[in-house]
């Protein structure tokens, strides 16, 4: 019986939920690296801090969340469904079993309805002006009366949205003067790793900075290996989770810093995905790569998606 009840329970755990903290590995710096001119030559051209600025007009925020607001699904009313069910008490533990019963009721709202516009204000942080009219235009406030809360919720999450949308297509980035990511953090930032998400890297020409690649999916691990093992590579580094992109999303960190010699060198940055279609992804994503294009364009830096090595070395 212990054993049904043991196997049960391991249904509803989650994969990898505890790891052994005995299968980790630190990750070492390979000071030679400094040695390599390729590695000083990309560093001091991804180093750069930028700063972003961001031109949008109010009328086409208006317009784009009112759009977004009026398409969004029926708003419903609260409904409480109350369902009897018989237990079934088994071996490996008690179940529900036959409903007798099931009724579902509608709660009206008898409250006063709250302050809206303060609530958006919150969680936009635009002008009750541009709330009011975004609402008026949406032609659907009728709606804030039947589910308030979910009403305004969804309405605060559409804003964003439009928000965001366009705030990165307007999105541009400068450099800050004096402003860099210090080499020297490579070697203060040492970490360990859980071994099965390290590539061990066995090229003894000073390409890459430690001497494991720490790898979040399994594309990922393979371009490490092949990077380490392709002559036509000079350097390359999966970049440290301290390099970071500054975006209105939050921070952006990109996976690859290359530098790939055919006829003449390339200096690449790189990032690596599962798929290049932007619908199976999530819009976070999407638009935090955006941004890393528009940072990484104003140092003149070849940056783009790749799903494989080819696209990774490609120019």
């Amino acid at each position: 019986m212990d054993e049904a009840i043991i196997s049960r329970m391991n249904r509803f755990l989650p994969r990898d939920f505890v790891k052994d903290a005995r299968k980790r590995q630190k990750v070492t710096y390979n000071k030679r690296v400094e040695l390599n001119p390729d590695f000083k030559t990309i560093w001091d051209k991804i180093s750069q801090k930028t700063r972003y600025s961001v031109e949008f007009k109010t009328n086409d925020l208006i317009k784009l969340a009112a759009g977004k607001i009026n398409k969004m699904a029926d708003v419903k009313q609260v409904q409480i469904e109350i369902t009897r069910r018989d237990l079934e008490i088994k071996e490996s533990g008690i179940e529900g079993g036959r409903i007798t019963s099931s009724r579902t009721y509608i709660v009206s709202n008898e409250q006063s309805l709250p302050d809206i516009l303060a609530f958006l204000q919150r969680e936009t942080e635009l002008t009750r002006g541009t709330l009011a009219e975004i609402l008026k235009q949406s032609e659907r406030l009728k709606d804030f009366s039947v589910n308030p809360v979910m009403f305004m919720t969804e309405v605060a999450k559409l804003i964003n949205r439009a928000l965001h949308e366009l705030i990165i297509d307007g999105i541009k980035y400068e450099p800050i003067a004096g402003q860099f990511y210090e080499m020297r953090l490579f070697e203060q930032a040492e970490v360990e790793e859980y071994l099965n998400r390290l590539y061990t890297v066995t090229s003894p020409d000073n390409r890459t900075p430690y001497d494991y690649i720490a790898y979040d999916s399994e594309i990922e691990g393979e371009v490490a290996k092949l990077l380490d093992t392709d002559d036509k590579v000079k350097f390359f580094c999966k970049l440290p989770r301290w390099f970071k992109v500054v975006t209105p999303l939050g921070d952006y960190n990109p996976d690859w810093a290359v530098v790939v010699e055919n006829s003449h060198k390339l200096y690449l940055v790189r990032e690596t995905k599962s798929t290049l279609d932007r619908d199976k992804r999530r819009e976070s994503e999407n638009k935090k790569v955006d941004c890393g294009k528009a940072h990484f364009k104003a140092l003149g830096i070849n940056f783009r998606e790749a799903t494989n090595i080819y696209e990774v070395l490609q120019a």
